[in-house]
């Protein structure tokens, strides 16, 4: 087995975990879903069998602008944050005291592979340049970088010192809120997921899907449309929603997909 084969093992297990922590949450806050063991299978199964119940469910994350390609604003939002952990690693491996550090991004066009090398070692230097001395909150403005790919992506750093035993450093990515869209974001979920029903149906004799709103990430926090409440159109019998942030379930109206 080759590296990429046991990385990609590697990866398909831990999302397994994940979609199974994802499934034991629902189950404790769904009153109708099953209490039994279930089974995670393979494609072309959805994700979760009961067994003794029949029950099929389909897991997908929900996030902005899901297509076929993914959601670029997901994408966009780990490529930042990885751009700022590696900075906070590379400028802990010299420098010792505890910061926070917060991020202001200046354009929605995702750094490449190269730049983003770039931003990060730019970023650690950028911090190490501005740290002595800090009484106070400083605000470091994209005038000040000396760094053109921090300066291409970057508005701001605003970097202080935090006080106490106990403190760790924080180094953010900040982003800007998306609110509302939740009957939108959700029917371009089911629609995607549309064309695979057909295959689902033949594990199970009932079929329901499961977005889950992760609270690690903007792009995927949930919120409430205005009443009345959006009715989704789809193939599946039932919708839920799981929101890691506030441990809830909230069902969506659903009519059958003619």
């Amino acid at each position: 087995m080759t590296n990429e084969d046991t990385m990609s093992v590697g990866k398909d297990n831990a999302q397994k975990i994940k979609e199974l922590e994802w499934l034991l949450a629902f189950q404790s806050k769904c009153s109708d879903c099953p209490r039994s063991t279930p089974e995670q299978r393979e494609p072309p199964a959805p994700d979760i069998i009961f067994p003794k119940t029949g029950l099929g469910i389909e897991l997908t994350q929900y996030l902005l602008d899901q297509g076929k390609n993914g959601s670029y604003p997901h994408r966009l939002e780990r490529v930042r944050q990885e751009i700022v952990s590696e900075a906070q690693s590379e400028h802990e491996s010299h420098h010792n005291g505890c910061l926070q550090v917060s991020v202001i991004w200046a354009r929605d066009d995702c750094p490449t592979k190269n730049e983003r090398k770039i931003a990060s070692k730019g970023l650690a230097h950028l911090v190490a340049a501005h740290r002595a001395g800090i009484q106070k909150l400083r605000c470091i403005n994209w005038e000040q970088f000396r760094n053109p790919i921090l300066e291409k992506y970057v508005e701001e750093v605003r970097v202080d010192h935090l006080i106490g035993d106990k403190s760790q450093s924080c180094w953010s990515s900040s982003a800007g809120l998306w609110l509302g869209e939740a009957g939108k974001r959700a029917q371009v979920a089911l629609d995607e997921k549309e064309s695979k029903v057909i295959q689902y149906r033949k594990f199970c004799r009932e079929l329901w899907l499961l977005m889950v709103a992760q609270r690690s990430w903007l792009s995927s926090r949930f919120f409430r449309d205005p009443p009345p409440q959006p009715t989704l159109y789809s193939s599946f019998d039932r919708v839920f929603l799981l929101d890691e942030a506030s441990s809830l379930v909230e069902e969506f109206k659903v009519e059958r997909k003619r």
